[in-house]
């Protein structure tokens, strides 16, 4: 595995870390997610690994509303 691929494994995990299923279900649409989980994660996480905060979130919400579904 080479190291930027690494370093976006960890980035994923460092975002799950900060993520609650709760925070999931406080939401009315995907977009709140991506805020309440920006501000939750460390700045340098925001700034640089947007595009992956919002690919979790995106697996986050479709795990917890596809179970509605």
């Amino acid at each position: 595995m080479g190291k930027v691929n690494q370093m976006y494994m960890e980035v994923q995990e460092k975002i799950w870390d900060n993520l609650t299923e709760e925070m999931v279900g406080e939401c009315e649409n995907i977009g709140e997610l991506y805020t309440k989980v920006t501000k939750a994660c460390p700045e340098e996480l925001g700034a640089v690994f947007g595009d992956v905060i919002t690919s979790v979130c995106d697996e986050a919400w479709d795990q917890y509303w596809g179970a509605y579904v």
